[in-house]
């Protein structure tokens, strides 16, 4: 949701991620022939994220933004409309092969 409770279209949405030696502009694009997302909870069947929605995003890093431990790495949801929504993460000081990363 935007500012004022607007829906946003999650086909006309784009996330950027930069790590500290590398950036793209567009790692998630909703309008991809697969969809990279999925929908926990939907009042109804179109493609925006209204009041009482949840959409679960699946973002693959391409290589040259694979992080090492204790590496930040920052986000930004871009809807085609309202402000960009930044996500700061650093990873954990021990990473293994299979993580849950809560």
């Amino acid at each position: 949701m935007t500012a004022g409770n607007n829906p946003v279209d999650i086909q006309k949405l784009v996330v950027s991620a930069r790590s500290d030696n590398a950036y793209d502009s567009s790692i998630f694009d909703g309008s991809a022939t697969t969809p990279q997302y999925s929908w926990i909870q939907s009042v109804n069947s179109n493609n925006m994220l209204e009041k009482f929605e949840k959409v679960e995003l699946n973002i693959t890093l391409p290589d040259e933004l694979q992080v090492k431990n204790n590496a930040r790495l920052s986000l930004e949801i871009k809807p085609s409309t309202g402000a960009i929504l930044p996500v700061f993460v650093t990873t954990p000081a021990s990473i293994d092969n299979v993580m849950l990363l809560v």
